[in-house]
């Protein structure tokens, strides 16, 4: 796995390229995070979103990603890291990984 430079894949003008982290295998892309800086002064990061392709996933190839990710923003910049999930899988995901104040936005299936 090859953590490489963001905008290969992504389009930065609007957005911070330290708060994007790519990971491809064979020049393909495999997983990605995006965050915002939620609040610069009480230094807090909010992580968005979390990506792994289908046949990619349980693996630990998000936990891997969140981890790095997490430890650059806390250890290189001293920010609290938040966690904002969309939906159930990326609510479990963040759970699985021991995050307990997971932000929430889950819709009920019909």
């Amino acid at each position: 796995m090859n953590f490489i430079p963001a905008d290969r894949y992504i389009p930065l003008q609007q957005i911070d390229p330290e708060l994007v982290l790519v990971a491809e295998e064979e020049d393909q892309l495999v997983v990605f995070i995006i965050a915002d800086e939620d609040d610069v002064r009480e230094k807090i990061v909010v992580i968005e979103t979390v990506f792994v392709l289908q046949q990619f996933r349980r693996q630990g190839l998000g936990s891997q990603l969140v981890g790095r990710f997490t430890k650059i923003w806390q250890d290189t910049h001293g920010f609290d890291i938040h966690l904002y999930a969309v939906g159930e899988d990326s609510y479990f995901f963040f759970k699985s990984m021991g995050w307990d104040d997971v932000w929430a936005k889950i819709q009920k299936k019909v």
